[in-house]
């Protein structure tokens, strides 16, 4: 008869299979969400490049921009082509914490700004170049790994102590060292991959080059994961005796566990899964369920975004209870002054992800998390303050205190550091939620300065955001992303409704064939026009060449062109700013293309403008 202390023993063995039986289990399911707000997290079976953060049709419409001295695309771009660069010089390769950090935070960009010049000027040296680097990290940096049973071995010393000997009671070999060393690869290696995405097809690669750095993405992924879990895998020991990393269902250190840090891990986990088209990827950085990554994307929506009245959690632990949806986790910064950057990091990463899986025709967007947390929330919530509170009534329903915030000079969030470097995230949401203009309410009346100004002093930041550039003057659904929608529906009358090769499709069933937006939150008074670019095709001879598109307003107003069926690319024009109904808040609008049966319509985009 056992005793009670080996009894345990066999109870965990058991518990800890069972567990990992589960986990297996849960991995292998693809959707995350429910209702309405489920979203399938497939891959496509075929792999397809370009297609991580930029596809070859943003590309070439990127590159038309910034021929034509669009502004400030041109001027980000002339940045981006300074940083290019023709060598990385010697890689460092040593244990020492300060220059190992510094080469992947500076370096890993490089290679990524030749990918980019590669696409932007036609240059086929600059993938080359790009090639050449990304041959160079695999075959010269993270040298000091060992493999242990099959798996990489974090437990070296260098990785270890991969943190800043400065901080954390001055301690080189701290338990903060593994997810420090984690943030530092995760940001490099999202980098990498977006720059071997952007070159796969360039030609510069051969069938070996390629399996040499899908090779170092996947090294990179495993070290990834286990710097920010924090134990050896295949062991399942703490490194140097310590307490599992992520113990009490977080970092060693609370305030990391929704944070920032854990964000940029995942961002670079669900990017290398992206590009590799590994769906065991995806599973684990989006869906959950492997205790290998504890805190995929989809758990990281629901904890780092606040509710009104939700539990405050980490470093925030404290601080007043939440009054509005939308708040980020890492709001105590606030109180020290060190503003909203933090929280705006956090969601940047989050943004990250769902930017990569549109690409794939995967919504993230799309996702509700159990209390309703989602994507659109911080914007809603942080638009307001990232022009200074513009809204007086949000000013005063902060439940935070600001401590000096007046007397030493600073404003709420650190000026220009938060102000205009970290515009993409609204860049990025305006694009994404399309014509909703609580996101866009970041772009309104800044404090102090005209629009003019505003978007002179916008500046190039974040490499990974590159292209997504938002003007408040209009709204475009181009149908770039092959199976995103953009929100526009097929409400009757329509077969085959389809998007792909950068075109919105469907053939009309009868004579009055309809898709509808009702994501709309738009001022009538800032917009005149609806353009659309069609081409109407005739499925039989008997079909009238004449026909008649209308555009209806929720009150049934509309306006009428002339739209032939000649299967030519035409713009049809609506001027909506004369109808009685086009005032106040726009909600949704209708489109009938044609008045005709047996058409394919062809939609190449539908533009709103002043």
């Amino acid at each position: 008869m056992m005793n009670l202390a080996s009894t345990l023993l066999v109870y965990a063995a058991i518990l800890s299979i069972s567990t990992y039986a589960s986990a297996e289990k849960a991995a292998a399911q693809n959707t995350i969400g429910s209702g309405t707000h489920q979203v399938d997290v497939t891959l496509p079976a075929a792999r397809s490049h370009p297609s991580l953060f930029l596809n070859q049709r943003e590309l070439d419409d990127i590159r038309s921009q910034i021929q034509s001295n669009k502004q400030p695309l041109k001027r980000w771009y002339l940045a981006v082509d300074a940083g290019a660069g023709v060598s990385l010089g010697p890689l460092y390769n040593g244990t020492d914490i300060v220059q190992t950090k510094d080469m992947f935070r500076t370096k890993s960009q490089v290679p990524l700004h030749n990918a980019l010049v590669y696409h932007i000027d036609e240059d086929f040296s600059a993938a080359q170049t790009a090639r050449d680097m990304l041959l160079d990290f695999a075959d010269n940096s993270l040298k000091a790994i060992t493999e242990v049973n099959g798996q990489l071995d974090t437990s070296f010393v260098w990785f270890h102590r991969f943190t800043d000997p400065t901080s954390h009671n001055g301690s080189q070999n701290n338990t903060l060292g593994t997810e420090n060393g984690a943030l530092e690869l995760a940001l490099a290696f999202t980098h990498f991959a977006f720059a071997y995405d952007l070159i796969y097809e360039s030609g510069a690669l051969s069938a070996a080059d390629k399996a040499k750095i899908e090779d170092y993405l996947q090294r990179g992924y495993i070290l990834i994961r286990q710097g920010s879990r924090g134990f050896v895998e295949g062991q399942l020991q703490p490194p140097h005796n310590q307490s599992p990393h992520w113990a009490n269902g977080g970092s060693v250190n609370a305030c990391h566990r929704y944070a920032n840090h854990t964000s940029a891990h995942i961002a670079a986990l669900a990017s290398i899964g992206f590009v590799l088209n590994r769906q065991d990827m995806i599973n684990q950085s989006i869906v959950g369920g492997d205790v290998r990554v504890p805190h995929p994307w989809s758990e990281l929506v629901e904890q780092s975004i606040y509710m009104s009245g939700d539990l405050v959690v980490g470093c925030d632990s404290g601080s007043p209870t939440p009054t509005h949806d939308g708040e980020i986790v890492d709001r105590y910064r606030m109180e020290t002054n060190q503003g909203f950057a933090y929280s705006l990091v956090g969601y940047k990463n989050l943004l990250l992800v769902a930017e990569a899986a549109r690409r794939k025709g995967i919504d993230l967007y799309n996702f509700q998390a159990v209390d309703g947390e989602n994507l659109s929330l911080p914007a809603k919530y942080l638009a307001p303050i990232q022009n200074d509170f513009v809204d007086p009534a949000m000013l005063a329903a902060q439940t935070i205190n600001y401590p000096g915030s007046e007397s030493d000079g600073r404003d709420f969030y650190n000026g220009d550091t938060v102000r205009f470097q970290y515009f993409y995230n609204f860049d990025l949401l305006s694009q994404s939620f399309y014509a909703d203009r609580v996101a866009n309410k970041a772009f309104e009346g800044v404090k102090g300065l005209s629009d003019t100004e505003v978007a002179a002093r916008r500046k190039f930041f974040d490499v990974v955001f590159f292209g997504k550039y938002y003007t408040p003057d209009h709204f475009k659904w181009d149908f770039h992303l092959d199976d995103i929608d953009a929100y526009w529906e097929a409400d009757a009358n329509i077969a085959n409704f389809d998007v792909s090769g950068g075109v919105l499709s469907f053939e009309s069933t009868n004579a009055d064939p309809i898709v509808r937006n009702t994501r709309l939150n738009l001022k009538a008074d800032d917009y005149h026009y609806v353009d659309v670019r069609m081409r109407l095709t005739k499925l039989n001879s008997s079909v009238p060449t004449s026909s008649v598109a209308q555009l209806f307003l929720a009150n049934g107003d509309k306006s009428s062109v002339y739209a032939p069926v000649d299967a030519q690319w035409q713009t049809m024009r609506f001027p909506v700013m004369i109808l009685p109904g086009w005032t106040g808040t726009i909600d949704q609008i209708r489109l009938d293309p044609t008045n005709r049966a047996d058409v394919k319509v062809e939609i190449e985009y539908i533009e709103i403008s002043k």
